[in-house]
């Protein structure tokens, strides 16, 4: 995922009428976005899109990779008050290249 050289990018799928997410970091990420910080934010984004509030977990999502690329811890079960992101049947693809 990203550019092949740096192999930094991330993508994010959310697909709310399958209730499937797929977080997918290109090699060069991994190390400050390991796998069991990708299954937190992962877990973290569970309870806002139970309650169909979509743009807060897209936003806690992002929020939280941006986070582990700088070196920041990425808690669990973080609290992320926002607005209601509305209940959508569409797949949302986020990706983030070259970071």
């Amino acid at each position: 995922v990203g550019d092949a050289v740096c192999n930094l990018g991330v993508v994010v799928v959310l697909a709310l009428d399958d209730r499937q997410l797929y977080i997918s970091t290109g090699r060069g990420v991994r190390q400050v976005l390991p796998d069991r910080v990708v299954q937190t934010i992962a877990r973290n984004m569970r309870a806002p899109l139970r309650e169909n509030k979509v743009a807060d977990a897209l936003q806690m999502c992002v929020d939280s990779i941006g986070r582990a690329v700088s070196g920041k811890h990425v808690k669990d079960n973080a609290s992320f008050a926002g607005e209601d992101g509305g209940n959508f049947g569409w797949v949302f693809v986020v990706g983030f290249f070259g970071v």
